[in-house]
């Protein structure tokens, strides 16, 4: 379903589209072109569109190069105490570890 590969059909492909449809109907899916003519599926009972997780080793964009600092600046300058407040404590109660910290004295 890449662009390249549409030599006849123009870019969407809709025949090569319908006969793709009727495989993953099956697995509860169905392909559709995006905005950008790729192909992308969706889930069709949630209509929710499943996207690929960050490459753990590609770089960083500026957003997270911004982040990383900012974090590196908070932990060189806070206090342990701080640390466990700010941070560790909200961070392990979403995690539902609350109850445990309570009986710990916390």
């Amino acid at each position: 379903m890449s662009p390249v590969d549409a030599l006849t059909m123009g870019p969407n492909r809709p025949t090569a589209l319908r006969r793709l449809n009727q495989a993953l109907i099956r697995e509860g899916f169905e392909a559709f072109c995006a905005a950008d003519g790729h192909c992308c599926l969706r889930h069709l009972v949630t209509k929710s569109v499943p996207a690929l997780a960050a490459h753990p080793h590609r770089p960083f964009t500026a957003a997270e190069v911004h982040r990383c600092a900012d974090l590196a600046a908070y932990l060189d300058g806070c206090s342990e105490d701080e640390l466990l407040e700010e941070a560790l404590l909200p961070l392990s109660a979403g995690l539902g570890f609350l109850g445990q910290l309570r009986t710990w004295g916390w």
